[in-house]
């Protein structure tokens, strides 16, 4: 079963719909500004529309979140947080602190395909069919 007649079946939407959302995703994004807290920039916030954040949210939960992840990563992961990654590092003399510009855009389609091919079976069978990337 392709990963677009998974996600069809499971959220009960006709799998065109899967496939035509996620063909439009870069154009289904709400984009504005607010202050970041240092009060002197603005951070950019890309909002998915409902139908794009659905599929989002099923993909995190039915394959991103079974996908096994570094001991020390602590981004998204449940249970960790930026007070736990604070915490492991507090007896440390040095800190060294960095942010990633433009992370998120960075990443393709490819990217997450070839991810998900190389864990195939984190991903319980699923395939990527070439109109599901």
């Amino acid at each position: 079963m392709t990963l677009s007649e998974e996600m069809a079946r499971s959220l009960q939407l006709p799998e065109s719909f899967v496939i035509g959302v996620a063909h439009t995703a870069s154009r289904r994004y709400k984009e504005f500004q607010i202050p970041k807290a240092d009060g002197r920039s603005m951070r950019r916030i890309e909002q998915p529309s409902k139908e794009l954040k659905l599929l989002q949210r099923w993909l995190v939960r039915r394959l991103f979140d079974r996908l096994p992840t570094h001991d020390h990563a602590h981004a998204y992961v449940r249970g960790r947080s930026i007070v736990t990654n604070a915490s492991a590092h507090r007896a440390n003399r040095y800190l060294s602190r960095l942010d990633f510009q433009d992370f998120f855009p960075s990443l393709t389609s490819v990217d997450v395909g070839s991810l998900l091919n190389r864990s195939r079976t984190s991903a319980q069978g699923l395939t990527l069919a070439d109109e599901d990337v």
